[in-house]
This record gives structure tokens, C-alpha cells and sequence, in this order.
């Protein structure tokens, strides 16, 4: 699993978010704010933790706003 840090391209608007999922799953992510693209400024590659895999029928990335 990977951990990015995303921004958007727009500079009006400048939304910062984290986001964590497979590499697959950072393609052609939108701004929840203005719509526009997000683009990764970091990845890391997250091991351990008590995550449960579940199979999955789509790309699911999880986003939240960075610190």
C-alpha cells in the first residue's frame, strides 16, 4: 500500500490532501473542492500495521486533508 501527499492544480484553489491506496489507484484523481486534478508531491510505501485486505471491485483510494 501507498501513502501520497496530493495537491491541486489549481492554483487558485491549492487543496492539500493525503490519500492512501495501490499505485493503480492515484490515476486521474479529482479535487473534491474545485474539480480539477490532483497531483502527488510524495509517495511512500506503507508496510505492517493491522490492515485487513478485502478484495475490491473498483480502485478505492482514501483522502483526507493534510496536516
Amino acid at each position: 500500500m501507498l501513502y501520497a501527499t496530493l495537491i491541486c492544480t489549481d492554483p487558485d484553489c491549492g487543496e492539500e490532501l493525503e490519500a492512501w491506496g495501490e499505485a493503480g489507484d492515484f490515476e486521474a484523481l479529482l479535487c473534491v473542492s474545485c474539480g480539477c486534478e490532483l497531483q502527488a508531491l510524495a509517495f511512500c510505501e506503507v508496510h505492517g500495521g493491522r490492515v485487513t485486505e478485502l478484495p475490491r471491485r473498483t480502485p478505492y483510494v482514501q483522502l483526507r486533508h493534510a496536516a
